[in-house]
């Protein structure tokens, strides 16, 4: 008959230990996965939503936005600065959500017409007001990312 040895028995039980810590990790870094690109893709959608709201809830704002889109230049110096900080308030949003994307925090949709975001978004760069800001637009202060965003929604719907 064969003598158990204490330390291998020991060594044996503290490798099965490791690798059910290692199995359990794993399993909470899915989880904790899966939560953080929930409450990102949540962030994000709160944030076009209540980027819309402020639009709709307010006649100004609203005749400002629906003129812009439609002719930039009809547009008086005050509104156009309106304008502008609309714009650049929905861009910035929007680089934030394509950096989550980039990330992994956000699922990707293969079409970019599917995506959530950057679809939205395909309607208001195919604007005529929103191509003559675009062509003006002082660019300081907004990411390098944005100009790439911008080129290639643009070069989307000039393919369709």
């Amino acid at each position: 008959m064969k003598k158990i040895d204490l330390g291998q028995t020991i060594g044996i039980l503290a490798n099965i230990g490791v690798v059910a810590s290692i199995i359990f990790l794993g399993v909470e870094l899915r989880d904790s996965g899966t939560l953080a690109r929930a409450a990102t893709t949540i962030d994000g959608v709160g944030h076009v939503v209540e980027w819309k709201n402020l639009i709709a809830g307010n006649t100004d704002v609203l005749d400002t936005y629906v003129r812009g889109m439609a002719d930039f230049q009809e547009l008086s110096p005050r509104e156009q600065a309106r304008f502008d900080l609309l714009m650049r308030s929905y861009l910035q949003m929007t680089l934030a959500v394509t950096l989550a994307r980039e990330a992994g925090l956000i699922p990707t949709q293969p079409v970019l017409e599917r995506r959530m975001y950057e679809g939205d978004m395909l309607r208001i760069v195919d604007e005529p007001g929103f191509k003559q800001w675009w062509s003006t637009a002082d660019r300081r202060g907004l990411p390098p990312q944005i100009d790439a965003l911008i080129e290639e929604l643009q070069g989307s719907v000039a393919a369709e």
